[in-house]
């Protein structure tokens, strides 16, 4: 349990502060009390009467925002693809889209014996260029302004493009010519992006940086645990600009910013505009007694922008996961929206191998979101690119906790179609086809576990009443014997 958090949690001791003790440290002391004693021999003393002394207090009690059923899928999922792609460090951090509240913060890093451990919080402190999840940045702008829409088309020339005597390519050609907004966000066309945004702001480039600043990327969100990075966005006009800054901006180079200030952002577009701050308290008790509560969300910015710009940028990052980068894990059962990048780390050091950072960043469900999330994985050593390391771990984060926000209230129920587990409960008599394991997830423990286990399944379960969550995910074979994790209501 050590690692599941330690970081976020954190100190307050001769190291400095860090995490939520760091941050809340002055409720969780508490004070030392002082009276006058009398020394009445080498070793005892006798309490004195008088109107000089202090009772001590005792500390506070702060209760986090982070889930521990939570923190654990995102600790173990994490775990498995960091061992998997032997990457040096990785984080992935779940928001609640409408409040901010962040439920689960994980960040793990290799340890000179090949384990991974709670080191440092990548996910507050290290910003690095993001690469092309800041492209859902870059389209909004131009939708902003009305330099694009849905239906222009724009030459991609291949997938090279030729400017100041520099190459921007395509990391994989895809074959297309001509493509719409929609299409370059979906399969993350560098060429594409650079022209859009190029050719309408080149004249102009503080009208797009504005938009940037208007979304507050240009500074730290000020959240309570300490350590968090300053990001950084070039100015035109200072030393850090050049003539292909802006170009290489709009896929996410140039520039740096964190996991968690890339997560503010799209959690805002999954809260239909309105960007709220990450929170990590929920409450401080003394005594049993509340003295504050962090009920409200605190807007950072009521509207990042119009409604119908949006729409048409959430349509594109769902339209990543059916159509584009994404598309391998595309699930109608389980959908979610959001952006893949992957960006390379050390290219400006001639003769080193490149390194890479991979992520993915998106919400879920794709309509009426309940949670958005991000994952990045630093220096893998086997794949590097967001499909094939980082959007394994939101993938299976997202289906871990679809069950658990109620599956039902998302999903349209196609007319006339009998679901297998009403069928199920219905027959009283348990036969799986192929040995397919169902979706039990709503059906009463006390009538699926016996069905399961006369099946020859052996079932672990905690809680009374409904399933709320399956270990094997529906439509995956089964096997004899095979060990079956059930957690219903409690």
């Amino acid at each position: 349990m050590e690692n599941i958090g330690k970081r976020t949690l954190g100190y307050d001791d001769h190291r400095g502060k860090a995490g939520l003790e760091g941050a809340f440290s002055k409720y969780l002391k508490g004070k030392d009390g002082k009276r006058l004693e009398q020394r009445i021999s080498s070793k005892i003393w006798k309490p004195l009467k008088s109107e000089n002394d202090i009772n001590p207090e005792d500390g506070k009690d702060v209760y986090s925002t982070i889930d521990i059923y939570l923190q654990d899928i995102a600790y173990h999922t994490l775990l498995q693809e960091l061992s998997v792609s032997q990457a040096h460090h990785g984080c992935v951090i779940l928001m609640d889209v409408k409040s901010g509240e962040i439920p689960a913060m994980i960040n793990l890093e290799k340890t000179k014996k090949n384990t991974y451990e709670d080191l440092r919080n990548f996910a507050v402190w290290e910003g690095t260029e993001p690469g092309s999840t800041f492209k859902t940045m870059s389209i909004l702008a131009a939708l902003e302004d009305k330099k694009i829409d849905v239906d222009m088309i724009v030459n991609t020339k291949g997938g090279i493009m030729k400017l100041k005597g520099k190459k921007i390519r395509d990391s994989h050609y895809n074959g297309y010519v001509e493509m719409n907004p929609k299409q370059i966000l979906e399969l993350s066309s560098n060429v594409g992006i650079a022209k859009i945004i190029y050719e309408n702001y080149k004249e102009n480039p503080e009208k797009f940086i504005k938009h940037l600043q208007k979304w507050k990327l240009d500074r730290k969100i000020g959240i309570d645990i300490p350590g968090e990075s300053m990001p950084f966005i070039p100015k035109p006009g200072s030393k850090n600009w050049s003539s292909i800054t802006l170009p290489w901006m709009t896929f996410g180079y140039n520039i740096k910013l964190t996991p968690l200030q890339i997560l503010t952002f799209y959690n805002a577009i999954a809260n239909q505009g309105k960007m709220v701050k990450p929170l990590f308290i929920r409450e401080i008790k003394y005594h049993g007694k509340s003295i504050k509560k962090y009920t409200k969300p605190i807007i950072m910015n009521p509207s990042i922008a119009k409604k119908y710009s949006l729409i048409q940028v959430q349509n594109m990052l769902e339209g990543v996961v059916k159509n584009g980068t994404a598309k391998k894990y595309y699930d109608p059962e389980y959908p979610y929206a959001g952006k893949t990048g992957t960006t390379q780390l050390n290219y400006w050091i001639k003769g080193e191998p490149l390194s890479y950072n991979s992520s993915f960043v998106g919400y879920f469900p794709a309509k009426n979101p309940k949670y958005s999330c991000i994952v990045v994985i630093s220096k893998p050593e086997k794949g590097y690119y967001g499909i094939e390391v980082a959007v394994p771990v939101f993938d299976k984060i997202a289906k871990s906790i679809y069950p658990i926000i109620g599956r039902k209230m998302f999903l349209k129920k196609k007319k006339n179609q009998k679901n297998l587990l009403n069928q199920i409960i219905e027959s009283k008599d348990f036969v799986i086809d192929k040995w397919i394991m169902p979706n039990v997830v709503s059906i009463p423990g006390k009538e699926i576990i016996p069905l399961l286990e006369n099946r020859g399944f052996h079932i672990q379960y905690e809680g009374i009443g409904k399933v709320i969550y399956q270990s094997v995910q529906p439509g995956k074979k089964l096997k004899k014997n095979q060990i079956i994790f059930l957690k219903l209501e409690e």
